[in-house]
Order: C-alpha cells, then sequence, then structure tokens
C-alpha cells in the first residue's frame, strides 16, 4: 500500500510538471524573448544546414553546369570555326574558278581577232624555282604540232618562245629570261600607218618594264602608244600585241632615244596560253 502511494505521489508529480511546463511554455512562446531565441536558433539551423548541405550541392550543381556548357560551347565554336574554313576555302576556290574562266574566255577571245593565225591551245604545268623568270613547260608538243621557235601568247599579250619540244610537251623561254631568244622585232604604233621599228632588248627586274631598242626615231613617239610584233625575224606573225610605251627619254650621248614598255602579262602568274605557229 505505501508502495502505491509512493508511485501515485510520483506520477502526480511528474503530471503537475508537464502541466505547468505546458503553461509556462505556451506563456513563453508569446513573449519577444521567446520570439528572438527561436528566431536565432532557427536561423542557426539554417546556416549549418545551407553550409554542410544546400551549398555544396548548388556549388556541385553549377559546377557540373558550367562543364558541361563550356563543352557544349567549345562543341559549336569548333563547328563554327570548321564551318568558316569551308566557306573560306570554297571562296578562295571560287574566285580561282572565276579567274581560269576569265583567262579561258580571253583566250578564247584571241580567235577572233587574230583569225588569221593558227594557234594550239595549251597549259604551264611545271615551272620550277631555280628558272623561274627563264623557263616554263607548257602540256602540248610534238604530237600537237608544237614546233622549236613557235611563239607562246597568253590572252594579255606575248610571253616568250618554244625552245624545245618533246612529243608530249614543251619547254617556252620566257621574255623575262633576258637571253638570245627574247629579241624579238617590234613595232610601234604611231598611228594608223605610222610605226617606229624596235628591237626588244632585256627586261628590267627593278621597274618591271621592258627596254626597247629603237632602228629608228620620231619626234611623234608618245607614253601608252602601243607595241606590236613587227612580223620580221620569222618567230611571231605580225600584229601580236605585246604591250605601251611607258617612257621615253634620249640616250646619255644624246644620239638616240630609249623606250621603256609595259607588259600587260603577270609573268608570275602565267597559266594558259596559246602556242602561235612560225609564219
Amino acid at each position: 500500500m505505501k508502495k502505491e502511494t509512493v508511485l501515485t505521489k510520483f506520477l502526480l508529480n511528474i503530471i503537475v510538471a508537464l502541466i505547468i511546463s505546458l503553461v509556462g511554455f505556451n506563456l513563453l512562446r508569446h513573449t519577444q524573448f521567446y520570439r528572438t531565441t527561436d528566431q536565432e536558433v532557427y536561423g542557426f539551423f539554417s546556416m549549418v544546414r545551407y553550409a554542410l548541405f544546400e551549398y555544396p550541392a548548388e556549388t556541385f550543381a553549377n559546377i557540373t553546369h558550367d562543364y558541361i556548357s563550356f563543352w557544349e560551347k567549345r562543341g559549336e565554336n569548333d563547328s563554327l570555326r570548321q564551318y568558316i574554313e569551308t566557306v573560306s576555302d570554297w571562296e578562295l576556290k571560287e574566285k580561282l574558278y572565276l579567274e581560269e574562266i576569265e583567262n579561258l574566255k580571253a583566250l578564247n577571245g584571241l580567235d577572233s581577232v587574230y583569225s588569221d593565225i593558227e594557234m594550239i591551245s595549251g597549259r604551264v604545268i611545271d615551272r620550277s624555282f631555280e628558272s623561274w623568270n627563264r623557263v616554263v613547260t607548257i602540256d602540248i608538243g610534238e604530237k600537237d604540232g608544237v614546233s622549236v621557235n613557235d611563239g607562246v601568247i597568253s590572252s594579255h599579250g606575248m610571253v616568250g618562245k618554244v625552245i624545245l619540244v618533246n612529243e608530249n610537251n614543251s619547254i617556252v623561254s620566257l621574255l623575262t629570261s633576258n637571253d638570245d631568244h627574247t629579241k624579238i622585232s617590234l613595232i610601234i604604233e604611231i598611228d594608223e600607218n605610222t610605226f617606229v621599228s624596235g628591237i626588244l632588248n632585256n627586261y628590267d627586274y627593278n621597274s618591271q618594264t621592258f627596254d626597247i631598242q629603237l632602228m629608228d626615231s620620231s619626234d611623234a613617239l608618245r607614253t601608252n602608244q602601243r607595241i606590236l610584233t613587227s612580223g620580221l625575224g620569222g618567230h611571231f606573225p605580225k600584229g601580236l600585241y605585246f604591250g605601251e610605251v611607258s617612257e621615253i627619254r634620249q640616250v646619255a650621248d644624246g644620239v638616240g632615244i630609249s623606250v621603256k614598255a609595259n607588259s600587260d602579262v603577270n609573268f608570275n602568274a602565267i597559266e594558259y596560253i596559246r602556242v602561235v605557229k612560225t609564219p
């Protein structure tokens, strides 16, 4: 009986303590101290949760996203760069093709200009660095009707003369080689019926002009007058276009006149040519 009384008192004390705690806690909830403490405790645990869990998770997610985005952008940039390079290549090829077409059109136009002259179409296939300014190899030869001493022209003017013929190709001495093969008889057109004769002497690499030695002189010589082949010498037909007079000056001793001439031919970029048969 005594034990039950002790147990009953203990339970009553516990119940009373719980009731007082609940009442006190309920009263405390409405105080400023509780609210401040609750916010501080909540803020503390929120900071701990953010620092230990949320921030690392967000950081990892951001790093993963940035890494994936980097490789995606890099792949896009590589594809774009490759596309730009491809477009540039095609633009360059298109430009080269258009230049070839224009050259071929101009060469075909020679057929109507020189309708009474036999010409054979060809192309430069070899040009060594050591002999760049002297000779080129063309893709037509004996089987095509090419002969030694035949003249060679491009759509812009005279190029040189054939000096060696094989069955399928030929060697052409360029007018810039400054050897005996470049001594060509020319005439300067003063007017429709008046001409001044001269000989192509040499090519000046500094001024990129040709020197012409005149056989006679004339006070009517002017710059920009046309220079044509005379037909003398047996290598070029008469009337092939060579270039224009660029400069006229007295020789140092005052005895004669020196003439410099420009050629429209780009001797560094010869590709399509016509072999002109010796008359």
